[in-house]
């Protein structure tokens, strides 16, 4: 996971402890909505809360967790989880319906408290509940080691860590890092909202529901859009490499590639749109997945792997029972890992694939090598480029080459260090690839530039200052 840049070795190890228990805190959210909370995958979450909460108790050598929640994002101490809220509007929401700063987790919480904690933020309707009658129902069900923390109030001290929150939202030093990541604000909770959409997706597909396909065009028009509007801020999204179980993350990402590579190519509008909601969609037959192999991870087995390759097959099928289905999405789920020489699903015939499924499976190989796993570290895009160009018969040369070209060895959004010393964040492509256009957001010692101080330099036309390091690290908790 990644760091903030101040942040010292200690916080680190614990933020990162601290989004890795959010993050299984949503998937049993996720999961108990779909089945009952004595379900052996269900259960399977809960116990790693569990564990994960006493293993991260000991290691912060304190006997609570208070998990602070204000504004949009999640906090553990003065740090805001910047990584681990972008997936956390399960959590978020709920919490600021009724009013609450928070949750307080203590050690000896067992599954019998977790439970309550589950069902609680799983409820559909919360506006006539307040912290009090949310404690008061955690208590009533026999929770002793989690309860609800009173809202932030400055100055009130009624909250263990209110004060602390309120603050530090307001420092030029969160500012810093709040402009250092991707304008914040906007693209935050649009991650949150698109996020929140395909958790609900998967639950309905689990539940043997139709999707609402109507939503996910609205929430592709709005990735669009921002793209449109701010394509530095919004790319920058795309660099958020904190993994998720249900690849919601992953598909969120595929998108925003798509929609850019697409709008590049000058397509029509409506074919854009299109091609962005068959991108999001690409990996939803993953909701039919055996749990414990979507979950794991390590590298699958054999057989983890012929189960997993069933998602294309899956997500067609999941389409095509919906009469309102695009085509290009159906193909897109189902065609996205055929290539020339064959790929999966098996068919009898060579695949011709369209333009569509072609650019999804360009940006889905190509999110897939850049962004961190479980199991392997984040590849720079210059490496990521190099395997695609090795691996014959897999994409269509002229798409993947104009891709490179649109994308860049330094992406729009990625963050670099010129020649000079200077820390600047990369606004657009040029001519040349690996010579684009910076705004400049850093001095030499580290000192960020005052808003209306920052420059934009167009490197193709100035010899003067070049592109000496691409950073990977996408400062985030």
């Amino acid at each position: 996971m990644c760091q903030m840049h101040h942040q010292q070795a200690g916080e680190v190890r614990t933020n990162v402890g601290v989004s890795e228990f959010v993050e299984e805190l949503v998937v049993a959210i996720t999961s108990i909505r779909v089945y009952w909370h004595e379900h052996p995958r269900v259960q399977t979450s809960l116990e790693t809360l569990v564990e994960g909460l006493e293993e991260l108790l000991e290691r912060m050598d304190t006997q609570q967790l208070d998990l602070g929640a204000s504004e949009g994002y999640l906090f553990v101490g003065k740090r805001p989880l910047l990584g681990a809220s972008l997936a956390a509007a399960r959590i978020l929401e709920p919490l600021d319906i009724i009013g609450s700063g928070g949750i307080s987790f203590r050690r000896g919480a067992a599954i019998s408290d977790f439970v309550p904690l589950m069902q609680l933020l799983s409820r559909k309707r919360l506006e006539d509940i307040d912290v009090e009658s949310a404690n008061g129902f955690l208590e009533s069900e026999r929770c002793t080691a989690i309860s609800c923390l009173p809202p932030f109030r400055r100055g009130r001290g009624d909250s263990p860590i209110a004060d602390e929150v309120v603050d530090v939202l307001g420092t030029r030093e969160f500012q810093r890092e709040s402009d250092n990541l991707f304008a914040l604000d906007i693209p935050v909770r649009m991650y949150q909202e698109v996020v929140d959409h395909m958790q609900s997706a998967m639950v309905s597909v689990c539940s043997g529901e139709g999707l609402d396909l109507d939503a996910t065009k609205g929430h592709v028009e709005t990735i669009l859009r921002k793209i449109e509007d701010d394509p530095k801020a919004a790319l920058s999204m795309s660099r958020y490499e904190q993994y998720d179980a249900f690849t919601f993350g992953h598909s969120i990402r595929v998108c925003m590639f798509a929609l850019s590579f697409a709008r590049a190519m000058h397509l029509e509008p409506e074919l854009v749109n299109r091609i962005g909601a068959a991108a999001l969609l690409h990996d939803v037959g993953k909701a039919r997945v055996p749990f414990e192999v979507l979950h794991s991870t390590g590298r699958l087995s054999d057989d983890e792997r012929r189960e997993m390759s069933r998602h294309a097959v899956h997500g067609a099928e999941i389409l095509l029972e919906m009469d309102s289905s695009d085509p290009l999405a159906i193909a897109a789920a189902f065609g996205h890992h055929r290539t020339m020489a064959g790929g999966y699903p098996a068919t009898l015939h060579t695949p011709t694939l369209s333009t569509a499924t072609s650019i999804v499976k360009i940006c889905d190989v190509y999110e897939a090598l850049t962004a961190v796993r479980p199991y392997k570290d984040r590849m720079s895009p210059m490496r990521a480029f190099r395997i695609m160009m090795s691996m014959n018969d897999h994409f269509d040369p002229k798409l993947l080459r104009k891709f490179m070209q649109v994308t860049g060895i330094y992406p729009i959004g990625s963050r670099v260090r010129l020649s000079n010393g200077e820390i600047a964040r990369v606004f657009s492509q040029t001519s040349i690839v690996d010579r684009p256009t910076v705004d400049v957001e850093e001095l030499t010692n580290g000192e960020p530039y005052a808003r209306d101080q920052q420059r934009r330099v167009d490197l193709s036309s100035d010899d003067s200052v070049s592109v000496d390091e691409l950073l990977l690290g996408a400062e985030m908790s």
